[in-house]
């Protein structure tokens, strides 16, 4: 887009020119120009009566100087030296006089006007003492009376023209009695008609223009009064009008800046409204407390221009710091009594905003602040519901930056979100424990579940082991018994020896039974196991003594290890397992038996014991079922009740090892189980 050219300035009107003054008006400018200090007229301003009477008097007295010194220039030079020394000397001393009132326009106005007027009636009165009643004489007593009438008011004008007729009238009284004659015409006649006539004349002139002049001037000066009234009235309403305007004006601008504050403030309202949002938004997202306290304390310190700020909370009757600001280091842990914090308990307890204009002059201020010095302070209360949880304290260094009335709401509306987040943060922790013990109590219960299945399989198995390995030899006892009882008297000795060896067997392996489901549940049964330092070559000899009828019908060859690493454990325990393992090798080893025993350490603090035959091996499936409870494998070649390695599991477990076995099949297998490695 090109640019637009900038419009034309708009065209002022033309101011008229002043019209020239006319030329009248120029020559009596010249004659006699506005008085100092006061403004020229405009043109024909004449209702202001003194200054256009100045002017004219200054015009006159100039005009006449002038002429009058013209008249005396005339008179002294050829043909006219023969001028009377004394009309010389008259009129001299009148130009002079006229002269002097003309230049000197400071003296007093009566006095200008009665000099001028008494050298035309001077002038005139050597008129007539010179050439008797002669119209120049009557002209300058009627221009006298004008003048007075035009200068003065028309009472002088009227004294004026009466003296001036009477004047004329003693003077031609006199010439006609005969009395007086002229000195320039000593032959001068005069009719009584003429002098009337000539009186007549200048009376009604003089009066009419006077008449006529009084009622112009008065005309005028009403005029004047109107207008000067007019005006003093359009000066009074533009003084109003423009008082008026400056009012509205004013009004005008305290509205404008009105406006323009209340815009200022609806837009930093919302601008915080949106800021306080976002900030919502982004705490709500967050459920750890003590990450939520921290940034409400940021977020708080920052949008409501506050330096220093910290969350306090209630814990057992005091007030515990939360959360605080990175310039406040010294508020980490601190807790706060009654007595201590007053301006926060204060906002606790009245459930409103406690605000300070300056905490450094206030007596109750705390001496953990010294070193900040702080100015305005503000606490607000965090309410759940109608139980307040703590306060949001901040505070400002500036000296006299107190909190405005919309800094205090926005720091309510602060605390209000604070109260919301804690609670919800409190929610949460208090679900996210809840969901914790819930979830651990169903895993302990799932376990319990587990094992009382297992024991509740493991007592079925018991029960019928029991019922069965029980009442095997109980039922051959019982049958022997019988027939001892019933067939006595018929039976050989041999016989009856043979039935009570039977019934002596099935005794021993029915308390063989018993003592091994004892051991089984005094394994389960025992809760706390003392450990001590196995001595393992002790043991096994021990062994060997309890084996050794099975070791020497099987023909058993036994190799043992040089020395035995150190191990804890219970070595009553510890011997039963060595027995069973033994005791399996004789049974399901080779024909003969050839058994290794030794120990290893497979790992630091752990202890590996194993029996190896030299037997057929175990597959995979059978070695997974060799340490299930009531489990026998190759039934058919050894007599047992399947404790045996139940019974070593347990035992290894209790003394915090572990058992297994490692084979394959045609190569012989290897139980082992491991221990705690001794100190």
């Amino acid at each position: 887009m090109q640019p637009q050219p900038p419009p034309p300035p708009a065209r002022q009107p033309d101011t008229p020119a002043a019209p020239a003054p006319p030329p009248a008006r120029q020559i009596l400018d010249w004659l006699a120009p506005s008085p100092a200090g006061l403004a020229a007229p405009s043109a024909y301003e004449w209702g202001d009566l003194l200054r256009a009477r100045e002017q004219i008097l200054t015009g006159l007295l100039r005009i006449g100087a002038a002429l009058g010194t013209l008249a005396l220039l005339v008179a002294i030079l050829p043909p006219f030296y023969d001028t009377p020394p004394l009309v010389l000397v008259a009129d001299s001393a009148i130009v002079v006089a006229i002269w002097v009132v003309a230049l000197r326009r400071r003296l007093a106005y009566p006095l200008r006007v009665g000099v001028l007027l008494a050298g035309l009636v001077a002038i005139s009165s050597v008129e007539l003492a010179y050439f008797g009643l002669s119209q120049d004489a009557a002209i300058l007593f009627l221009f006298c009376a004008l003048l007075a009438a035009l200068l003065l008011n028309l009472r002088a004008g009227a004294a004026v023209l009466l003296l001036g007729v009477g004047a004329l009238a003693g003077v031609g009284t006199l010439i006609i009695a005969g009395d007086f004659l002229p000195l320039a015409h000593p032959v001068f006649e005069l009719s009584a008609s003429t002098l009337i006539t000539t009186c007549l004349l200048v009376v009604m002139i003089a009066g009419s223009v006077q008449t006529g002049l009084a009622l112009l001037l008065d005309h005028l000066r009403q005029a004047w009064q109107r207008e000067h009234h007019a005006r003093q009235m359009l000066e009074d309403e533009r003084d109003q009008l423009e008082l008026r305007v400056a009012e509205r004006t004013r009004d005008l601008a305290q509205a404008r800046d009105a406006a323009l504050a209340a815009s200022r403030a609806e837009a930093a309202q919302r601008s915080f409204l949106a800021a306080l949002h976002q900030a919502t938004l982004d705490l709500l997202h967050r459920h750890d407390l003590g990450d939520v306290l921290q940034m409400i304390v940021d977020r708080s310190a920052l949008m409501l221009d506050a330096p220093y700020c910290a969350l306090l909370l209630i814990e057992g009757g005091a007030l515990a710091v939360r959360a605080y600001t990175d310039n406040q280091p010294f508020l980490r842990s601190d807790r706060v009594e009654r007595a201590q914090a007053r301006l926060s308990w204060q906002a606790i307890d009245t459930r409103q905003p406690a605000v300070l204009g300056d905490y450094g002059a206030w007596p109750d201020r705390r001496e953990l602040y010294a070193g900040i010095q702080l100015a305005a302070v503000a606490d607000f209360p965090i309410l759940v519901g109608d139980r307040c949880v703590g306060v949001l304290s901040i505070g400002r260094s500036t000296p006299g930056q107190a909190f405005t009335p919309g800094e205090i709401q926005n720091g309510t509306q602060f605390a209000q979100l604070a109260a919301l987040l804690v609670d919800n943060a409190q929610l949460y922790d208090t679900a996210v424990r809840e969901i914790g013990e819930r979830a651990k109590a169903e895993r302990a219960l799932e376990l319990q579940a587990l094992e009382l299945q297992a024991h509740n399989a493991e007592l079925e198995l018991f029960a019928r082991t029991v019922a069965h390995d029980l009442k095997s030899p109980l039922t051959g006892i019982l049958g022997h018994s019988t027939l001892l009882l019933d067939l006595q008297g018929q039976l050989t000795p041999q016989e009856v020896r043979d039935s009570l060896s039977t019934i002596t067997q099935m005794g021993h392996k029915q308390a063989s039974i018993i003592d091994a489901l004892l051991l089984l549940a005094r394994v389960r049964a025992i809760n706390a196991v003392p450990r001590q330092a196995v001595a393992t070559p002790l043991l096994i000899a021990d062994v060997a003594v309890r084996l050794q009828d099975a070791i020497a019908s099987s023909r058993a060859t036994i190799s043992y290890p040089d020395t035995w690493p150190d191990a804890l454990g219970y070595a009553p325990w510890v011997e039963e397992i060595w027995a069973n393992y033994l005791s399996n090798a004789l049974k399901y080893g080779g024909a003969p038996p050839t058994i290794a025993l030794g120990a290893d350490t497979p790992a630091p603090g752990v202890v590996r014991f194993w029996v190896r035959d030299n037997g057929p091996g175990l597959s995979p499936a059978d070695q997974a079922l060799l340490f299930q409870p009531f489990t026998r494998l190759h039934a058919d070649r050894a007599d047992g009740q399947g404790l045996g390695l139940t019974i070593v599991q347990r035992i290894a477990e209790r003394l915090g090892g572990s058992v297994g076995v490692e084979s394959e099949l045609g190569r012989g297998a290897t139980f082992f189980f491991t221990l705690p490695a001794g100190k």
